[in-house]
């Protein structure tokens, strides 16, 4: 059975169609005639029944397709592997890359910040490691990775004030807006 690219992958350049006869020779070498007819008839048993060629020429074509797939995504891979790559060994300057991590504007509030945020992160080493950042930079890696630690770290509840001034004692006779009616705890004397 012979099958051309241009019928199942229509309107190629003709290198395209090159790069898929070759990638096309893959899939179908490796399948055993036993094992196209069974893969038709799983797929479609009633035209497996009425036209078997025709069921063998879509199993083909699925395994042609799958087997593009399967390309693809080992490029996808690779292409994430090189973004890795450029990720992990691209450095940028420290006061950049800290004012990237607080998204503070002002470099002297965000070293301020971040200084705060490496005791918490590495208690004792905090120097150390702003010293090393300061001496190589921070990957871009990095800078992506402690931007979201930084975020949740500044989302976590920190110390409020208490309320300040007096107690009120239940004998208070102004009014209160935590009551529904807002009606006051002394009637008022009609003049």
């Amino acid at each position: 059975m012979k099958i051309d690219v241009n019928d199942i992958l229509p309107g190629l350049t003709h290198a395209q169609v090159k790069k898929e006869k070759t990638i096309m020779e893959h899939p179908t070498s490796r399948v055993t005639p036993y094992e196209l007819a069974t893969l038709a008839a799983r797929i479609s048993p009633e035209r497996c029944l009425e036209e078997p060629q025709s069921a063998c020429d879509a199993a083909v074509r699925l395994l042609c397709y799958a087997f593009i797939v399967l390309i693809e995504q080992r490029d996808l891979h690779r292409a994430g592997k090189e973004k890795n790559t450029i990720l992990r060994e691209t450095r940028i300057d420290w006061s950049r890359a800290i004012k990237d991590v607080t998204s503070e504007a002002r470099r002297d509030r965000a070293i301020k910040r971040f200084k705060q945020f490496l005791e918490y992160l590495y208690p004792g080493e905090a120097e150390e490691r702003l010293t090393n950042y300061k001496r190589d930079g921070i990957t871009l890696r990095d800078v992506s990775g402690l931007r979201d630690v930084f975020r949740l770290w500044r989302q976590q509840s920190k110390r409020k004030k208490g309320k300040q001034g007096r107690r009120k004692s239940e004998y208070d006779g102004r009014l209160r807006t935590e009551l529904v009616g807002l009606v006051p705890r002394k009637p008022r004397t009609r003049a």
